[in-house]
């Protein structure tokens, strides 16, 4: 699928108003929209995760 069909896959309303958190790749860097895209190291996005698990 590679980035491009990531980003194309996504409903209308996510690729307008979403925050993509993805990690390093440069291929995220050109399809995704910079000012919703967050590079994070995969530890991050792990300890993201179960913080979110977490929450009501």
């Amino acid at each position: 699928m590679g980035a491009k069909g990531l980003s194309d896959s996504l409903p209308a309303v996510d690729r307008q108003c979403a925050v993509y958190y993805t990690d390093f790749l440069v291929a995220y860097k050109k399809v995704l929209p910079r000012q919703r895209h967050k590079s994070v190291g995969k530890i991050r996005a792990k300890l993201r995760i179960s913080k979110d698990a977490r929450t009501p």
